[in-house]
């Protein structure tokens, strides 16, 4: 009984590391990322894109959700892609869930 117990974790863990080494998912900013927005101009501008932006000195620092919720628009296609991660399969992810590997954000939405 154990020795067919061991053979079917050891086929289930293989069929998942050659399913989960080609399935693709595609990290997305949570909603806790870190924002800078601008009130005057009513965009919002990600950390990695602020240095480039055209923004004025009206700025305030809030969430991804916060500046959703208040209907801004992202103010440059910069800040729009940095929204968005780099496909990675299914064991990246397994990986970065349990922190051996590290993602775009992290658990508190701050820019790695």
């Amino acid at each position: 009984m154990n020795k067919q117990i061991s053979i079917l974790v050891s086929v289930f863990i293989i069929l998942f590391a050659l399913i989960g080494s080609f399935v693709k998912t595609t990290e997305v900013a949570p909603a806790n990322a870190r924002m800078i927005v601008d009130h005057s101009l009513n965009v919002y501008v990600s950390p990695p894109c602020f240095n480039e932006a055209d923004v004025t000195n009206f700025l305030e620092e809030v969430t991804l959700k916060d500046a959703l919720d208040m209907e801004y628009r992202p103010e440059s296609s910069c800040t729009e892609d940095s929204l968005i991660g780099e496909p990675r399969s299914l064991i990246s992810l397994l990986l970065e869930t349990v922190g051996l590997r590290s993602g775009k954000w992290d658990r508190d939405g701050e820019w790695q």
